[in-house]
């Protein structure tokens, strides 16, 4: 019995995932048809190339942690802590390790912006603040 339902988990759970997904996708698509026989104006796309997107390195460094999680919960005795706990743990510090280098990766890139526009708007094009 405990195989049959051990079977049945992740087919459930990929089963929930893509009704969610097709869902969201039905009711925005919906939502817009109606905007549209109202008159309601559409909202403009959101302009992807203005804001970089790093969701492949925040996943990258998850991953990272969350195998280091891993070894380490095989390294200690499992009298001490259980394994998932730590891997939910590196996760965690993956996650914040990921925002806090994004959150000092845009504070840069709005810093050169400003000193661009800031030469632009002194015409001092060749100087450097």
């Amino acid at each position: 019995m405990e195989g049959v339902i051990a079977v049945f988990i992740p087919i459930v759970f990929l089963l929930a995932t893509a009704g969610t997904i097709a869902f969201y996708i039905y009711s925005r698509s919906k939502e817009r048809a109606l905007m549209i026989e109202k008159g309601i104006p559409l909202p403009e796309p959101k302009d992807e190339e203005s804001k970089p997107r790093r969701t492949w390195l925040k996943l990258g460094i998850l991953a990272i942690f969350v195998a280091l999680g891993g070894v380490i919960s095989n390294l200690i005795p499992n009298f001490l802590i259980n394994d998932i706990y730590l891997i939910v743990l590196f996760g965690g510090i993956g996650l914040v390790v990921g925002h806090l280098w994004e959150k000092k990766e845009l504070a840069k890139e709005l810093e050169n912006e400003m000193k661009n526009e800031l030469r632009s708007r002194t015409g001092n094009e060749g100087e450097a603040l």
